[in-house]
């Protein structure tokens, strides 16, 4: 019954970060600015720190995919920077202590390297032609700020919801 659980909380923040921008209203942001929220690769932090390392890299290889196929025009590019990032989260996580600091830290490190390789991506292949300093005041420094404030808030929450789960040792 616990494997249930976690699919459906995920699909749940799949839902959710899509709709989120909309519920909420986001004080900071002038009319050209936009705030990304990145839930799934929140979750998969989580995942990577207290769940099943595993599971962590498959959640973010299915869930990238379906980002790709739901929201984006460029199949593959969410589908390789979840499970990488969830990859490097692993690593990082080897020498640090998950603590709140050090994830809210690893939640926004990831969020940036997310922003930069899709707006990278889409540079290279001629679907944006915004420079990158444009790139910087207009959408990564609104969406590092609306991605730390949902990681300060849901960060224990989803700790204690994966925890409960018992889905995988720390150390698998």
């Amino acid at each position: 019954m616990r494997t249930f659980f976690l699919p459906v909380m995920v699909m749940f923040i799949f839902v959710l970060e899509s709709i989120i921008v909309d519920l909420v209203p986001i004080p900071f942001l002038s009319d050209h600015q936009v705030a990304v929220p990145h839930l799934l690769l929140l979750m998969i932090v989580i995942l990577a720190a207290y769940g099943s390392r595993k599971i962590a890299v498959i959640y973010g290889i299915v869930f990238g995919l379906l980002f790709d196929v739901v929201y984006t025009q460029v199949i593959g590019i969410y589908a390789f920077s979840f499970p990488t990032l969830a990859y490097l989260v692993i690593q990082a996580l080897r020498v640090l202590n998950p603590n709140i600091f050090v994830l809210i830290f690893l939640t926004e490190l990831s969020v940036a390297l997310l922003e930069f390789f899709t707006y990278g991506i889409y540079l290279l292949i001629g679907m944006t032609a915004v420079p990158l300093q444009l790139f910087t005041i207009d959408r990564l420094l609104p969406t590092l700020a609306l991605n730390f404030v949902l990681a300060c808030v849901l960060i224990y929450p989803l700790k204690k919801f994966v925890l409960g789960l018992k889905i995988g040792e720390h150390n698998d």
